[in-house]
């Protein structure tokens, strides 16, 4: 009787749990869009519906709005100004909080994210993000960025393992987000070439961007989809076909380099290097030759784009003067990486309790002689004993490393299969780009690709898992 009234195909079949649970849960959000219709537009209840109905036939792209948020939601304020910003990003949260519930009452089983110790550290940072309120000197600063964390941290940690529940649901996403990387690469250069022969760059300093999104994050971008196509690349064994993917991102490189951020282009060379020494598998006789090859390509890019797209690549620390058309010359302190990580970590060392329990969330940007209302030391580990003490570091250190334990046990078992081991590595090398990125910029909320990927790691290993777990029952039951 009840499964007559199935309508969702995603849904049908046989429930392991009272098939009312699932119309409780689905008449709870009925009647909050209901009820958000009543205060809210009916455009952006629209939209909220429309979201749910995508993410539970397509759930990956969900994930690709999280990465691309900063592209869209400024594509969004300019065409759409009913969506703004803060919007687009709930109208997502709850996209997947509905698709998680809806696959929670669908998939009562023993293996759900909760019940995992990888989650617990990541879930007990927020907490502790939530008690560094309570003695912070800041106020809606603090609050709104231990909320953002919760949501764009934990629950995009949590809601990514609950989405990709195949292996093929990672490759889409993996697909789609290279593909939409090209795109923006493209259109960025185009631009950049048209700015350049129309004189509107005329300043020393000019990144390339689109859609007025922060270069920093595009920037991101481009350097995890370099990352995963040059895995790719190295393992392919047809010579035409590696031609092409080294064209490619060759392509990526340049609009990467464009931006005239620093911190990706850093990341991505020392998570490269990192790939190379421990999981490409090259004698050490050869890694000498690559590296060659690898120095004297980037010479050239630098050798060939203009001056104004490299300059800032040369000014590591310290402070640097920037020239802007048409403004003039001004002190830019917040390219001033090492002075802020002196501030946190004399805020840290300032005192027993600081050096205990951190002075409080968000109080870096009161307490550094930046005075930023959102600043931050762009350092997660520097943002922790700033803020949390010895404690959050101790936690912090504790999700890392989960996560190393999950990647040794990915590789461990996928190593001796060619096929596997390029689709893991296409997982872990840009996490561990991300990894490095986020020692050069953005804080704990704002760095949720870094979360958002290490969710990515848990749901292959559990899929792996999965799969080795059932091939052992099968000869078992052979046997």
């Amino acid at each position: 009787m009840f499964k007559a009234l199935e309508i969702i195909p995603p849904i049908s079949g046989n429930l392991p749990i009272p098939i009312a649970y699932y119309y409780v849960i689905m008449g709870v959000l009925l009647v909050s869009v209901v009820y958000a219709s009543t205060i809210l537009s009916p455009l952006l209840v629209l939209a909220a519906i429309s979201l749910v109905v995508v993410t539970l036939y397509v759930p990956e792209l969900a994930l690709f709005g999280f990465i691309f948020s900063r592209v869209i939601t400024e594509w969004l304020e300019e065409h759409i100004p009913l969506i703004t910003a803060g919007g687009y990003e709930v109208l997502l949260v709850f996209a997947l909080a509905a698709v998680v519930c809806i696959r929670l009452a669908r998939y009562r089983n023993t293996d759900l994210p909760r019940f995992h110790p990888y989650v617990w550290p990541l879930l007990l940072l927020s907490i502790i993000l939530f008690i560094g309120l309570t003695y912070t000197p800041s106020s809606g600063y603090a609050i709104d960025k231990a909320v953002q964390f919760l949501f764009f941290g934990v629950f995009l940690f949590i809601a990514t393992i609950m989405l990709l529940q195949k292996k093929s649901d990672i490759v889409r996403l993996v697909a789609v987000f290279v593909v939409m990387s090209i795109a923006v690469s493209g259109i960025m250069i185009y631009e950049g070439i048209q700015s350049i022969l129309s004189g509107d760059f005329l300043g020393y300093f000019a990144r390339l961007t689109i859609l007025g999104a922060n270069p920093i994050g595009i920037a991101r971008v481009l350097a995890i989809a370099i990352a995963s196509i040059s895995v790719i690349a190295f393992f392919e064994k047809s010579r035409t076909r590696r031609f092409y993917l080294f064209a490619l991102i060759m392509f990526l490189f340049v609009a990467l380099l464009a931006t005239n951020t620093r911190g990706p282009v850093l990341s991505l060379i020392a998570g490269m290097v990192i790939f190379i020494l421990f999981f490409s598998g090259i004698k050490s006789s050869k890694i000498i030759p690559y590296s060659l090859l690898a120095v004297s390509v980037l010479i050239i890019l630098f050798l060939a784009l203009p001056e104004q797209f490299i300059n800032r690549y040369f000014l590591l620390f310290g402070k640097e003067y920037g020239v802007y058309a048409q403004i003039g010359t001004e002190l830019d302190t917040r390219a001033t990486r090492l002075e802020m990580w002196m501030q946190a970590g004399g805020l840290w060392l300032s005192d027993i309790k600081s050096f205990l329990i951190g002075k409080g969330t968000g109080s870096f940007a009161l307490l550094s002689t930046m005075h930023d209302f959102r600043w931050y030391p762009h350092n997660i580990f520097l943002e922790t004993v700033a803020e949390y003490g010895l404690i959050g570091l101790l936690v912090l250190l504790t999700v890392l490393g989960q996560m190393g334990i999950i990647a040794k046990s990915c590789w461990t078992m996928v190593k001796r299969d060619d096929k596997q081991k390029v689709l893991f590595l296409v997982i872990l090398v840009p996490a561990i780009v991300t990894f490095f990125a986020v020692q050069m910029s953005g804080d704990l909320p704002t760095n949720r690709l870094l979360w958002l990927q290490f969710g990515i790691l848990v749901a292959y290993w559990r899929i792996q898992t999965s799969e080795m777990n059932s091939q052992n029952t099968g000869h078992n039951r052979i046997d």
